[in-house]
């Protein structure tokens, strides 16, 4: 984000005229450095010049003939890490085109709306429907602020990869044309009306939610397995979801065991008995609705099995998966095994 709008606020400060060389070449390197950062950053570039080219013509040539050059050096220069870590240039970037072109029906899929839903919600709602039309009838008195915004959005709601993470480098230039944009507006009393209402139902919601946990039933398991205070390694069975255990609230960052259920638990043990890696003294079961038919063939397994308690999902958690299934929730059960009794051979 501060390269990204470092660029724009470059170019828009000062008119074209008044623009010197090194303008341009801090323009550029700042485009270059922000794709550097985030690749797909480089659509919004392509938006940004069209943008000047839409508003300067021929003028905006010689800027952008050097912003293009500086841009794609610093870029060449955020590339010393693949250089040094995978012996060539742009490694990085290869893999990570072929992999999102081969595995992007793997992800979160959405409409193509879906991202408009996610910035109405994220921008002060409902004030936030105001500032999106604001900003987009701003898309030629501000098109340099618009369109490279616009264009970073239009690739991604059109990509089946959908995740509200994608679009937060954009979430500041399409502020900053919306707030430009408003003064278009002359109805004062709803437009004020609209951004008290937002910020009566964002204080509410403030309250509620900045002492919310999400994710409670993991936390709470890691924390558990703290307070026992005797427990060197673990073994997560992912039932019915895929979480990751979050090992900051256990203590330790040791290397612990999990299985999804695609191997066979007996195979397991004995690849852990035989491991130099420590032999896991808990073992928790990660799921819902078939816990208990799992923790039953656990026990047939491993006789020293006992339980030691468990960590419920969070009323937050169970509302979040009302709203969208796609947000897994979970119950965490957790049992205690003697690592001594079920290696013994016995």
């Amino acid at each position: 984000m501060p390269p990204l709008l470092a660029a724009v606020w470059w170019w828009i400060r000062t008119p074209l005229d008044r623009h010197t060389r090194a303008t341009w070449v801090a323009i550029g390197c700042a485009w270059g450095l922000a794709t550097g950062l985030r690749y797909q950053v480089g659509l919004a570039a392509v938006g940004f010049a069209s943008a000047v080219l839409f508003t300067h013509r021929k003028a905006a040539i010689p800027a952008l003939v050097s912003v293009t050059a500086s841009a794609l050096a610093v870029f060449s220069l955020t590339q010393i890490s693949d250089l040094w870590v995978w012996g060539e240039p742009f490694a990085q970037l290869r893999a990570y085109f072929g992999y999102n072109t081969e595995q992007a029906g793997n992800y979160p899929q959405g409409p193509v709306y879906q991202y408009l839903l996610t910035l109405a919600g994220l921008l002060l709602p409902p004030f936030s429907l105001l500032l999106l039309l604001a900003g987009v009838r701003g898309w030629r008195k501000w098109a340099v602020v618009v369109w490279p915004a616009l264009l970073f959005l239009l690739f991604h709601s059109v990509f089946p990869n959908k995740q509200e993470r994608f679009i937060l480098p954009v979430v500041p230039l399409l502020v900053v044309a919306g707030m430009a944009g408003l003064g278009n507006f002359t109805e004062i009393r709803w437009k004020r009306r609209l951004w008290q209402a937002s910020w009566v139902l964002n204080v509410l919601a403030l309250i509620v939610l900045t002492p919310a946990t999400f994710k409670r039933s993991r936390l709470e398991a890691m924390d558990l397995l703290h307070d026992f205070g005797n427990v060197e390694n673990f073994l997560a069975v992912q039932v019915d979801s895929g979480a990751l255990p979050p090992q900051f609230y256990w203590g330790k960052w040791t290397r612990y065991w999990t299985t999804d259920g695609s191997t066979d638990p007996a195979e397991d043990k004995a690849t852990m008995c035989a491991s130099e890696r420590p032999f896991p003294d808990a073992i928790l079961f990660y799921g819902d609705r078939h816990l208990g038919a799992a923790v039953e063939r656990y026990k047939a397994l491993y006789p020293s099995m006992s339980y030691a308690g468990q960590a419920p999902p969070g009323k937050l958690d169970l509302l979040m998966n009302f709203l969208n299934p796609v947000n897994s929730v979970e119950r965490v059960l957790v049992y205690r095994v003697d690592p001594g009794v079920e290696c013994s051979g016995e």
